[in-house]
């Protein structure tokens, strides 16, 4: 009948006296609370320990639990006589009457129902009780059956005017002066029932914390105060594989052991005193691991309490941003860099009116080296022009700085200057020269240039038009002045630009004394001039848009990184960065595109027989990435005819090319590489794809340096003019043959 039950002795109570029963049932009650204080119980384990102390004194009853939900009673342990289990066993064979049916609604109940209803204790006869209990009346004998004089008192479970569920006893000793007994034995076991579902709340809760403090996107770290020091007292998951040590290695570690020396000083300053007191938060500190490597977080603190309410120690954040760091470093990189290019242009394009008008005008002496001076913050400038000695320079002006009144004009030595082992080193290689009054291994002859200008330090520039140092410019200064090696390449490249206009004063000069020897130089100059500063517009312009626009792209999503650096996934930090990237080496190739085109404007090679198959092996090495990105296919012939040339300048050549083909080339791109010999003793090697095609129009603007055809956003407008100038350096030709829809074919000639 009664599966969960207890069989009980005889009642142990039903000689005492109220004032005895009341003791026997506290002393039962602290037995029962003591057990469930001793070790972590479960709501079964409650019922359990209370129906056992019943079962010990001899006490029939039942302890219901209380869904409120449903509205349900559930019997979660009994205590029974063998002489009531006898008479249930009876009474169920009469009837349908299932006891063992261990839930039930309250409709079913109707006196239970009624103690839940008033939350008070109840004191029932058994006759009456069962009368009222059953239903459609399927018990009509239950009064002979339990006709002893017996009682029922029923005592809710009470917490905060909750019932949590129910007390049931009977006896025949039981009176209504029994119910504040039982009454308070209820609330005892409603004390337990609420102390063990705290518990279980709290257990889950750890349970949560500590899962979100081990698998926390952040570095989480626990210091306790020691004396005003702080100690590692733990950390989560993310923090020890950040820093390279286990739990063990850490924890009981003073916080400073894992700082760098500027956050270790920061801590010692009152960081740890204001972190306790609350008033610390988004500090930077840079952790050091156990190999030695930095890490750059942002730290958030907030203090830890004790129960009494006294703050222990504190809970950190680490919030990782060392690649943030690196990030914002690339960019003040970039930014300075492009920043320079800048101010170099905003130099080298007013420049081009002295240039410009140089042949015109009677000052132009003094103007380039005025305008030298400024452009790098000289004291002064002096200018010389070779002789068709070697040996001798003949002094064209002295340009003094007088602080007071500005820029004056003074009159050079009397004889020309003599050649120097600095000035012999500067003309030869063709690059500036820094002497510098400390220097004590520097020549009587070198010295005697400082000693001629007072000065502290000079910068020896030499003037080089059509690949000849023509002549030679001084920017002296009064103190002491250290040149980067940016400004000194900049320096030779406005000394050679403004050479031009030196030389045109010169020719002019000249041409006045003889017009028609000199007419068709002039006119040659002229045009190499418009043809430059044609370049230089071009390359203002382009150069300047595009590298401000990879430039913004960067700033904008490295804005974006700093902005919402927690918020973004990981995916998004991979894709901003490539991004980032991407556009970095875009503006490398720009920069790199530049110093070629001045290579091949200036330098000069040694021409030696090329083995093309071992270049072209070189070329399609260094474009493997782009070729498989677009699966492209190439074919070339097994042997190439031997030519002339300058290999680095060659390979540029069809990587320009190569590179072309694979973006414009159709998709997936098929291209062809070949050669051809010519009966003018060259060979015409050539390059042919199966793209859309270029009109006669665009063919020919395709060579002129800055141009881009088709509304293209890809390149810069460099390659195909860099071609042109290597081409025609090596004493060969550039082309192109195309016609929309037929693909094209590009070719460059070399003498064999």
């Amino acid at each position: 009948m009664v599966k969960n039950g207890h069989t009980v002795p005889k009642p142990y109570l039903a000689g005492l006296s109220q004032a005895e029963r009341f003791l026997v049932l506290v002393q039962a009650l602290n037995t029962a609370a003591a057990a469930l204080l001793q070790s972590n119980h479960s709501e079964k384990d409650v019922f359990r320990l209370f129906s056992q102390q019943m079962a010990q004194l001899g006490i029939e009853g039942t302890l219901y639990s209380y869904q409120p939900e449903q509205r349900n009673l559930r019997i979660s342990s009994s205590t029974l006589s063998p002489e009531t289990v006898r008479r249930l066993e009876e009474t169920a064979a009469l009837s349908d009457f299932q006891l063992e049916k261990q839930t039930f609604t309250l409709d079913q109940v109707p006196p239970l129902a009624e103690v839940i209803l008033h939350q008070q204790p109840a004191f029932f006869a058994e006759t009456k009780f069962f009368l009222a209990s059953s239903t459609e009346g399927k018990l009509p004998h239950v009064a002979d059956q339990f006709a002893a004089n017996r009682a029922v008192i029923v005592a809710p479970f009470l917490h905060e005017q909750e019932v949590l569920g129910l007390l049931s006893v009977s006896g025949t000793y039981l009176t209504e002066a029994d119910v504040p007994i039982f009454a308070a034995f209820a609330n005892q076991i409603a004390v337990s029932l609420v102390n063990v579902r705290l518990f279980a709340a709290a257990k889950q809760a750890e349970q949560k914390y500590r899962h979100l403090f081990e698998n926390a996107p952040i570095m989480y770290l626990v210091t306790e105060n020691r004396g005003g020091e702080a100690y590692i007292a733990e950390g989560n998951q993310l923090l020890l594989d950040s820093l390279g040590y286990t739990a063990e290695e850490l924890i009981g570690r003073p916080l400073a052991s894992i700082y760098t020396q500027p956050s270790q000083q920061q801590l010692r300053q009152g960081g740890y005193e204001k972190a306790l007191a609350g008033q610390l938060s988004r500090q930077e500190r840079e952790l050091i691991t156990r190999d030695g490597h930095t890490i750059i977080t942002i730290l958030h603190t907030m203090p830890e309490w004790d129960t009494q309410g006294q703050v222990i120690g504190t809970r950190a954040t680490f919030l990782d941003i060392t690649a943030h760091r690196k990030i914002e470093a690339e960019l003040r990189s970039y930014q300075e860099h492009l920043q320079n290019s800048l101010d170099e242009l905003n130099i080298l394009i007013p420049a081009s009116a002295i240039v410009t008008h140089a042949s015109q005008n009677e000052n132009v002496y003094q103007d380039i080296a005025e305008y030298m001076a400024a452009a790098f913050g000289s004291d002064g400038c002096a200018l010389y022009l070779r002789h068709e000695s070697d040996d001798l320079f003949l002094p064209l002006i002295n340009l003094h700085r007088l602080r007071s009144i500005g820029w004056v004009a003074l009159e050079g030595p009397s004889t020309p200057i003599l050649m120097t082992p600095a000035i012999r080193q500067t003309t030869t290689q063709q690059k500036t020269f820094l002497l510098q009054d400390h220097q004590s291994d520097l020549p009587a002859e070198d010295r005697a240039i400082l000693w001629r200008h007072r000065a502290k330090t000079i910068l020896l520039v030499p003037m080089i038009c059509r690949d000849e140092a023509i002549g030679l410019a001084e920017l002296y200064n009064y103190d002491d002045r250290e040149y980067t090696q940016r400004e000194l390449l900049f320096v030779q490249t406005l000394a050679n630009y403004l050479t031009i206009g030196l030389e045109n004063a010169r020719l002019f000069e000249a041409l006045r004394r003889n017009k028609d020897t000199l007419e068709e130089q002039i006119a040659w100059r002229t045009q190499e001039l418009q043809y430059r500063n044609q370049e230089l517009n071009a390359f203002a312009h382009t150069v300047a848009h595009d590298l401000q626009g990879l430039l913004a792209q960067v700033v904008m999503y490295v804005d974006m990184l700093y902005d919402d650096y927690a918020r973004l996934s990981s995916a998004d930090h991979k894709e901003y960065l490539r991004i980032i990237g991407r556009s970095g080496r875009k503006m490398k190739e720009v920069i790199d595109s530049l110093f070629l085109l001045a290579t091949v404007s200036q330098a000069e090679v040694k021409i030696t027989p090329l083995e093309m198959d071992e270049v072209i092996r070189d070329v399609l090495q260094r474009l493997d990435d782009e070729i498989k990105q677009a699966q492209a296919h190439l074919e070339f012939p097994p042997r190439w005819p031997a030519v002339q040339g300058y290999r680095p300048w060659v390979e540029a050549i069809w990587v320009n090319y190569v590179s072309n083909a694979l973006k414009y080339g159709g998709r997936p791109p098929c291209i062809i590489l070949g050669a051809t010999p010519l009966e003018s003793g060259q060979v015409q090697f050539w390059i042919q794809d199966q793209g859309d095609g270029i009109t006669p129009e665009d063919q020919a603007k395709l060579f002129t340096p800055f141009t881009r055809l088709h509304n293209q956003e890809k390149g810069h407008g460099l390659g195909l003019s860099i071609v042109k100038r290597i081409a025609e350096r090596l004493n060969g030709t550039v082309g192109v043959s195309s016609s929309p829809g037929q693909g094209s074919r590009f070719y460059f000639t070399l003498p064999t």
